[in-house]
């Protein structure tokens, strides 16, 4: 009994001992598991169900941050035939620039340059729609087959005052009639753009008028050779590299050109006479999207796409002109004279113009396609144009 309470004793200590401990920390002691979860109760009734305001239908704004973050990056390849040092490439990179900010960052391009995975080549709008790249350039109007009515309806803009009211007219054409849309199967248009007049540049004698034509051989585009010949010309249709070895060897005597190969081409060291006639052209669809990309991009991207249409073509346009400008300076320090032919020479230019145009527009119509009345329409657009400017 003694050694019982002795034991009794001895554990009462150790008690107190510890509690006294305790108490001294201020801490209780820290669980080796996680506390288990109460179990779960049976759900209340739910209220009676009301129609809930427009405001508790909208659902909670996230933070910019947090949006950003849920929205995945797009990486979309471009491909062009042209270096990214061509005034076509400039507004190119200027357009991505755009879409990248209005994107808030979610849109980014991978350029493929100068040909390096689609063709240079009127092909390019093929490999696009199949897939080979997302997008880019392409040089519709060198087609061999095909796009009809898009290498057609270049040369039906002879006379058109300005190139705002060329790129007005365009897309009025292009929204009237899907024979136009539907050269563009399996693509999406994002830009048109058309090129720089070309003039008349000679290096033997001035033109003054018309007959001063007679008996000389021009390099130029296929639509001015019969107009030529009808002012007793020999038209020939060589490519621009050899232009300036022909005219310094005298091979030719003249070439159609756009002012900015007076610095391009070095044109300002053979050339010596510049007339006012010249070849205005439409403009051409040159900026495409493989349309199940397009497809696939989300609503606000192609919103931003859609909006920029207009912009990136007269962009592209007015890059070309700063090239024009440059060429223009050239020739004005090389001496280059510029001869201004009054409107009735012009006028008989035009005349001539028209009747290898008249020629086309039958062919447009012997494929089954509306020749005649996309030409009437765009001739009625541009006397509209006209009167306006008037």
């Amino acid at each position: 009994m003694k050694r019982l309470n002795v034991s009794l004793g001895i554990g009462m200590i150790v008690v107190l001992s510890l509690l006294l401990s305790a108490c001294a920390t201020g801490q209780a002691p820290t669980p080796t598991t996680e506390p288990q979860k109460p179990a779960a109760t049976s759900a209340a009734p739910a209220p009676a169900a009301t129609k809930p305001s427009a405001e508790a239908t909208k659902p909670a704004a996230a933070p910019a941050a947090e949006q950003k973050a849920s929205s995945p990056t797009i990486e979309l390849t471009f491909c062009s035939p042209w270096p990214d040092t061509h005034p076509y490439s400039v507004a190119d990179i200027a357009w991505m620039d755009r879409m990248v900010k209005e994107s808030n960052g979610q849109l980014k391009f991978k350029p493929f340059w100068a040909a390096t995975l689609t063709s240079n080549t009127a092909e390019a709008a093929n490999e696009i729609a199949k897939g080979v790249c997302d997008m880019g350039f392409v040089y519709s109007i060198q087609a061999k087959a095909g796009f009809d009515i898009t290498r057609a309806e270049l040369q039906w803009f002879q006379g058109v005052p300005n190139i705002e009211a060329t790129e007005d007219i365009f897309w009025k054409i292009w929204d009237q009639f899907p024979e136009l849309r539907n050269e563009y199967k399996g693509l999406k248009v994002l830009a048109a753009h058309g090129g720089s007049p070309s003039y008349l540049l000679t290096k033997s004698k001035p033109i003054n008028s018309m007959a001063d034509m007679k008996g000389m051989t021009i390099r130029g585009p296929v639509e001015t050779m019969a107009p030529m010949k009808d002012f007793g010309a020999d038209g020939v249709s060589s490519p621009m590299s050899e232009a300036y070895q022909s005219l310094d060897k005298g091979i030719i005597d003249g070439v159609w050109a756009p002012l900015e190969t007076y610095k391009s081409w070095s044109f300002a060291e053979v050339i010596k006479y510049q007339s006012n006639l010249n070849i205005q052209r439409g403009i051409y669809p040159s900026r495409m999207i493989n349309l199940n990309t397009w497809n696939k991009l989300p609503p606000n991207i192609q919103k931003a796409m859609e909006d920029s249409i207009r912009w990136w073509g007269h962009e592209t346009y007015l890059e070309a002109k700063k090239q024009d400008d440059v060429g223009e300076q050239a020739a004005k320090a090389k001496g280059v004279q510029v001869v201004n032919l009054p409107e009735s020479e012009l006028a008989k230019w035009d005349n001539a113009m028209a009747k290898y145009v008249s020629n086309s527009v039958k062919d447009i119509d012997a494929k089954g396609l509306p020749g005649t009345k996309i030409y009437n329409e765009i001739r009625r657009l541009i006397d509209e144009a006209k009167s306006k400017k008037n």
